[in-house]
């Protein structure tokens, strides 16, 4: 038996979809290149598929997903980034579930409280005792840290085998490190502050006048010589190490409370002063936003591209678009968060029961997890495949590694 059968003249009702393609490409071509350049890839990729138009000028824009990533890691445009993005890309997805090796480095004669990692260097800055820690990243060919403490050292570790390559000679209690490319900050109790050039800090480092009036208890470094501090005495001042040594202040910020946290990220500060996170322009000086909580922050993060910022308080962590106003929950941990540090999408956390894990931004998922040591994490940091915590009850400085991640 043979079914009959029927043609149907049909035709499709035009496509919403197609409407709005076609409003699309009706603007006008600088508002378009706008809007691609502020789309994430993952949009790009799906908005490619729409039609040919859209295909070819999107393929056509001048390598906007390496922008994007560029400012998400704060790598250089000027200096060829395809390789440094694809080494990040490589080990940000290692991360998700690739094995990693833990190592310890021994030496402090008092607890290390900061680390920081700095990408494309190859060595992790330790300061033991009080403040601060700064772990610089390592390159394959020469991987080496260093570290600033209590006894009145930094010291410079190589995380190739976590052999101690080289210790300064100043002899003052160091609060806190910091390194940037080639350069390196640490300051003391006594206000002093020590920048050291090429990561020798074996070398008599120069001295920045002593203007703040209290312990000077953070610092960090940006680009051409740029360097910011924070004390006790409720300021932040920005130097210009290229400067005359008279004139090396160029600004003085003023605060409602301590200081214990300043970020640098391109023309943008971030100063976390008790319950305020104040958002300040470099080059003017000018208030931007400011951030208040019932109770004192305990860390704060932020993005390369200032869209972002990152704040703990107790347990929880939320994300704050500075663009917008406008914040969300990211995650709730099971201790009080100590220490924060992002590179996208990841973001690393210690917290007072000992414990460093990290979660994706997107979803504040947990996907890996450590142990720092009993008493509680002083410090986190994370870049290119390393993650450095250390802990409050000992004078270890943990590493972790990721196995396979090309390094």
């Amino acid at each position: 038996m043979t079914l009959p059968t029927t043609q149907h003249n049909y035709t499709p009702p035009p496509s919403l979809l197609d409407d709005a393609t076609q409003d699309l490409l009706t603007l006008p071509s600088h508002v378009l290149t706008k809007i691609i350049d502020n789309l994430p890839p993952r949009c790009l990729a799906i908005l490619r598929t729409v039609c040919k138009s859209l295909d070819s000028l999107i393929k056509d824009a001048d390598s906007t997903w390496q922008r994007h990533f560029a400012r998400c890691w704060g790598v250089s445009s000027s200096s060829s980034p395809q390789r440094a993005l694809a080494t990040k890309m490589i080990t940000s997805n290692h991360w998700r579930c690739a094995k990693t090796r833990m190592d310890m480095l021994y030496g402090h004669r008092g607890r290390v409280r900061s680390v920081c990692l700095v990408p494309g260097v190859d060595m992790l800055l330790t300061g033991m005792g009080c403040v601060c820690v700064v772990c610089v990243c390592v390159r394959p060919h020469q991987p080496q840290s260093p570290i600033g403490s209590h006894d009145g050292t930094v010291r410079l570790w190589d995380l190739t085998d976590g052999t101690l390559h080289s210790t300064s000679r100043t002899t003052t209690n160091i609060r806190c490190v910091a390194a940037h490319d080639t350069t390196v900050a640490s300051c003391a109790a006594n206000g002093h502050i020590y920048i050291y050039h090429n990561l020798d800090i074996t070398q008599r480092p120069l001295t920045l006048p002593t203007l703040h009036t209290g312990p000077v208890s953070c610092v960090t470094l940006g680009t051409d010589g740029l360097v910011a501090t924070g004390s006790w005495d409720s300021t932040v001042r920005l130097w210009c190490t290229n400067r005359e040594r008279d004139d090396m202040c160029v600004r003085t910020l003023g605060c409602s409370d301590w200081v214990s946290q300043v970020l640098l990220r391109g023309t943008r500060i971030h100063i976390r002063a008790n319950s305020t996170i104040y958002t300040a322009d470099v080059p003017t000086g000018t208030l931007l936003s400011t951030i208040h909580a019932q109770q004192p922050f305990s860390a704060i993060e932020a993005t390369w591209d200032n869209n972002t910022l990152y704040t703990a308080v107790n347990d929880t962590i939320h994300a704050h678009d500075l663009r917008s106003s406008h914040q969300h929950h990211v995650h709730t941990g099971p201790a009080a968060i100590t220490s924060l540090a992002l590179e996208y999408p990841w973001l690393a956390v210690g917290d007072a029961h000992g414990a460093v894990y990290k979660i994706h931004t997107c979803d504040g998922v947990v996907r890996s997890g450590f142990w720092a040591g009993g008493g509680g994490v002083c410090d986190v940091d994370v870049c290119d495949g390393w993650l450095v915590a250390a802990g409050q009850s000992n004078n270890v400085v943990r590493t972790w590694q990721v196995v396979g991640s090309g390094r």
